[in-house]
């Protein structure tokens, strides 16, 4: 999906405290697999930011009402603990509109072509192969958009975050819950892909904070089912971000 808009809930719970809520959470919803055969994604997030820090600024003052720009690369390790990368990147954008309403703007582009776009060229043709359609003309509305949200800012990498993520979902528009843990954070090393096929290489810089905790967040369209609203009930929602963690950790 191209655009998604829902109600975003984070909690951020003790491992132990994860394990439980992950069991309940087991039997009523799948494990979702974007690639079949690995139950746990590795993400990679590098977020932008101006020279002025205006988005973390703007996060700080406010938790529900602010934006963040970031790219995403998503791998997954094989039996033998090799990295297996997914071949496309993700631009995103993504605004907290308030009373926990989330609008996600997101783009999926070769790795090649990511600084190409950031530095303002129009790569529509490369990305548009010989697609047609509504999907195509939807992925048109989102490129245009993209694009004229980046030639308003100069933008350039701020931090890094890693993680492992567990997916449960039937269908991501209605209801879906992630964990994440073994979070850690990293400074930048340069625009993405400029040294590396990877947004964190082997030999990245060391991570300058770790999280000990699990986040989890809740994606609704609606109502809660009873069974969530019942599991949910011992913990209490938090305003945690992963921006502005990383921006914190990444200037001090």
């Amino acid at each position: 999906m191209n655009v998604i808009s829902r109600v975003e809930t984070k909690y951020e719970l003790k491992p132990r405290e994860a394990a439980v809520l992950s069991l309940i959470v087991a039997g009523h919803l799948p494990c979702f697999e974007y690639v079949k055969g690995h139950a746990i994604t590795w993400v990679t997030t590098v977020y932008f930011d101006t020279e002025r820090l205006d988005f973390f600024r703007r996060a700080v003052r406010s938790h529900e009402r602010n934006l963040k720009v970031r790219v995403r690369e998503y791998s997954y390790r094989g039996p033998n603990g090799e990295v297996i990368l997914y071949p496309e990147c993700f631009l995103e954008i993504k605004r907290r509109l308030g009373e926990g309403r989330v609008v996600k703007q997101r783009l999926g582009l070769p790795k090649t072509l990511l600084g190409r776009l950031l530095d303002g060229e129009d790569i529509w043709a490369l990305l548009a192969g010989n697609g047609n359609g509504a999907a195509l003309a939807e992925r048109r509305v989102i490129y245009d958009e993209v694009r004229r949200f980046l030639t308003g800012y100069a933008l350039e990498p701020r931090s890094v975050v890693q993680y492992r993520r567990k997916v449960y979902q039937v269908e991501e528009r209605d209801l879906r819950i992630t964990f994440d843990d073994e979070l850690t954070i990293h400074y930048p090393s340069g625009r993405p892909y400029e040294r590396s096929e990877s947004l964190l290489s082997p030999d990245a810089n060391h991570a300058c904070r770790r999280l000990e905790n699990v986040i989890v967040e809740v994606k609704c369209q609606g109502k809660y089912p009873d069974w969530l609203e019942l599991a949910l009930g011992r913990y209490v929602p938090c305003h945690v971000s992963k921006f502005a963690e990383s921006m914190q950790a990444v200037i001090g």
